[in-house]
């Protein structure tokens, strides 16, 4: 008795998935655009809100404010979800049943598949990269496995294109034993579908005035596959913003190069380098790894206005334009620049090093108080005060 749920869900999988299917029509500015896709799945919070943003350190003649993608949902919050619509679209119209994709022990985008296929009724399988023998299963590795994905740990030492065999690999393996399709997501959902996310974004944040309101905006870059659709979204718009891309892993010539494959695709005649600002200056230590400057500031960030930045990501790319209105102002088209939050909350759960942020001595973070009897403790009040 208690098996024939079970197997029920399994047969009727698909059809769960593609209850969730929606037509989608291009937005009127994109329509020059090739190889579109027809249908998406909708799942993102949309229409995520633009506010001021006094990050400490903006000098006073500029005008930071940030578009919240963190807020595209709870567990499917960021920017993966946006792409992830179309992706998994394209898996459900094309008849799969199942989804693999990869990425870091911390990736945003595998959590979020996770979730998002375990909401569609599809089996999702991950292959995780890194954090070691004995990676803590907390933050996005323990939501993806919360979520009933398959992982599959593969070594250090393999490289993006080994990633991208092996789960070929697996999918031909399980076509041949299962007779169902399993629908291949490039790391970090970096494909010509997934560009589309943030084509739609674009769209609504032109109702929010974007192109009358700003002359920047920067996104932080990791595939590079939110950068390429700004780009080429400002392109056809006008390019009256200066679209900014700043690298927290890839080279400039990675950037640029993906940049321009997905103009190719899209059959448009221009330039990424025309269209898109790279900066790879505040990479730093390298991927997931920090200095104690940067993990101050997403500390100080979050005391001073409230927005979690994540290590891996916002937070290096947020420090890095701040920086760059300090030392080159020169590379702003104007003062008045949209940071685009790519969300990332898991990862500050993951990684342990934030204890001791929190507990630095002379830290803003450090106002744990024993309060026993008598008087209240007076310390971090007047502290305020001063």
């Amino acid at each position: 008795m208690s098996e024939q749920p079970a197997k029920k869900a399994k047969m009727d999988s698909l059809e769960t998935a593609k209850s969730f299917l929606q037509e989608w029509e291009m937005p009127e500015f994109a329509k020059k655009m090739k190889n579109v896709p027809k249908h998406r799945v909708r799942l993102a919070n949309m229409d995520t809100p633009i506010h001021r943003w006094n990050i400490p350190g903006v000098p006073d003649d500029f005008e930071l404010y940030v578009k919240r993608d963190d807020m595209t949902g709870s567990t499917l919050t960021g920017n993966k979800i946006r792409n992830l619509e179309f992706l998994l679209g394209d898996a459900v119209v094309n008849g799969n049943e199942s989804v693999v994709t990869c990425g870091a022990f911390t990736s945003n985008h595998c959590r979020t598949t996770a979730v998002a296929s375990a909401q569609l009724g599809l089996d999702a399988h991950i292959l995780i990269r890194g954090g070691g023998e004995k990676v803590p299963m907390r933050g996005n590795l323990m939501l993806s496995r919360f979520s009933g994905a398959s992982l599959y740990r593969v070594p250090d030492t393999v490289t993006d294109t080994g990633f991208y065999d092996r789960m070929v690999q697996l999918s031909n393996k399980a076509k041949a034993t299962t007779g169902k399709g399993m629908y291949v997501i490039p790391i970090g959902g970096s494909s010509y579908p997934g560009l589309f996310g943030y084509i739609n974004c674009w769209a609504e944040m032109m109702n929010q005035g974007i192109l009358d309101r700003f002359t920047d905006i920067v996104v932080t870059c990791g595939t590079a596959v939110t950068t390429g659709a700004l780009a080429i979204a400002n392109y056809l718009t006008g390019s009256k913003l200066r679209v900014h891309s700043f690298s927290i892993k890839r080279p400039m010539d990675f950037i640029y190069g993906y940049v321009q494959e997905s103009i190719d695709l899209a059959g448009l005649d221009c330039k990424s380098e025309d269209i898109v600002s790279a900066c790879v200056d505040y990479i730093g230590e390298g991927y997931g790894k920090n200095t104690d400057v940067e993990l101050d500031f997403i500390r100080n960030t979050a005391d001073t206005t409230g927005i979690f930045l994540d290590p891996v990501y916002t937070g290096k790319a947020s420090r890095g334009m701040v920086e760059e209105m300090k030392k080159n102002p020169g590379r702003y088209k104007g003062k008045k620049v949209l940071f685009l939050h790519t969300g990332g909350i898991f990862s500050i759960y993951t990684d342990q090093r934030f204890d001791g942020v929190m507990t630095k001595e002379g830290s803003a973070a450090d106002k744990v108080m024993y309060w026993t009897d008598g008087e209240p403790p007076m310390t971090t009040i007047l502290n305020h005060e001063q």
